[in-house]
């Protein structure tokens, strides 16, 4: 046998048992298709079930957010109510705190400047403390000037001010 025979004979013997490979994995996927549990259909009872279990979850998530809403709504009440207190107790301060006008006449009277409180809240870890509003309190009440206070309890003199003038 000639070199090109052995080579013709080794190619036919490959190809034989490659065709004889994919002969099995063919069968393997026929067996595997027919052995393929089946998809239980989808029956009207199914969809109607699927149908009562979404209109409770949306009848529920509508139940909860209006609730919320509630909910918010007396805390922005609440909230709106503390800020006009605020206000007009830092409204009173101030009146309290400005210097008597001097008396002028009709004609050259300038009019009066509106007072606006501007109330910005501040975040937790600013501000003072309560136990500092008590320290403020006792060492006005001893006759300190706020700048003292202040520089005293290392506190801002424009908290200071606004603890005594609310006091």
């Amino acid at each position: 046998m000639s070199v090109m025979e052995v080579v013709l004979l080794i190619l036919v013997v490959s190809l034989f048992l490659w065709l004889v490979h994919l002969k099995r994995q063919v069968h393997e996927l026929i067996r595997d298709r027919d052995n393929r549990p089946e998809i239980p259909a989808i029956t009207p009872n199914d969809l109607r079930a699927l149908q009562k279990s979404l209109t409770e979850l949306v009848s529920n998530i509508e139940y909860y957010t209006e609730s919320q809403m509630q909910k918010i709504s007396l805390q922005s009440e609440a909230i709106r109510t503390l800020s006009r207190r605020i206000a007009e107790r830092v409204e009173t301060a101030a009146i309290a705190a400005a210097p008597a006008p001097e008396p002028q006449s009709y004609a050259t009277a300038a009019p009066e400047p509106m007072y606006t409180a501007r109330i910005t809240p501040l975040p937790p870890q600013h501000g003072v403390r309560h136990h500092s509003k008590d320290k403020i309190i006792e060492l006005h009440q001893r006759g300190w000037s706020p700048e003292q206070i202040a520089r005293e309890l290392r506190l801002n003199k424009g908290e200071v001010q606004l603890i005594v003038n609310l006091f």
